[in-house]
């Protein structure tokens, strides 16, 4: 069942990318040719403020297993950053944060995103620019982190870290995050990359690891355990 879900989702947004993409590129090619920066045409091309966007998708836990994650990021007003995360780490467990952050630096401009090589003759080869509307956002953002086993270990357990996320008007999206974890008098940490794989723009391969300190559910509760992962992901992203 759960696979159907994830299979579904993947579909309804490559098709959604895929509709996307052509009204993208004919606005972008616009934002490009301006003799100068121009924000109202720039934001048809990639948004400097989108409503939502987001990531899901699955992987392999090293040295071996599976899981699964979600995330959502919603820009709010004053500089307000609102994220959730879900990681299914597998073997019954789940690692989920709420977050809220502050927006404290960023850009948003034309900028090359990545280059090609075209070849001109035999002996000799050209390297293009890709350029686009490109947009980076900075947050420190902190919350609550819940671990779901046999229970739920919620309201016990923090972090408070850095967020960097990229998005470009070819439809690609990066985010970088790294955290420290608390838990009383024990700590852990968690950090996340996760990138565009170009010439697909929505689809993302990233990597993630974290050790998070929780009291485990079940008959005989402890809160001398930890949940660690380290996950090599594959997904989809997207924005609205």
């Amino acid at each position: 069942m759960r696979t159907h879900w994830m299979v579904a989702m993947a579909a309804a947004v490559t098709a959604a990318a895929a509709g996307a993409g052509e009204a993208r590129a004919d606005a972008c090619l616009d934002a490009m040719q301006a003799p100068a920066p121009d924000r109202a045409l720039m934001e048809p091309c990639l948004k400097s403020r989108p409503t939502v966007f987001g990531s899901i998708g699955g992987g392999v836990t090293l040295p071996g297993g599976w899981g699964a994650f979600a995330t959502v990021d919603a820009p709010l007003p004053a500089r307000l950053w609102a994220s959730g995360r879900l990681r299914w780490v597998g073997s019954g467990l789940g690692v989920v944060d709420a977050m809220v952050g502050l927006r404290f630096a960023g850009s948003y401009k034309r900028a090359l995103v990545w280059w090609t090589d075209r070849q001109l003759d035999a002996t000799t080869v050209l390297d293009v620019g890709k350029a686009s509307v490109v947009r980076t956002d900075w947050v420190l953002a902190g919350g609550v982190k819940a671990v779901i086993d046999d229970g739920v270990d919620v309201g016990q357990t923090f972090q408070v870290g850095l967020q960097r996320h990229s998005a470009s008007g070819f439809g690609t999206h990066r985010r970088i995050e790294g955290y420290a974890v608390m838990r009383g008098g024990r700590f852990g940490a968690a950090a996340a990359w996760h990138n565009a794989i170009p010439p697909i723009p929505w689809l993302v391969f990233g990597m993630e690891a974290g050790l998070v300190p929780y009291e485990s559910g079940g008959d005989m509760p402890t809160d001398e355990t930890a949940v660690y992962w380290a996950m090599i992901d594959l997904g989809i992203s997207f924005e609205r």
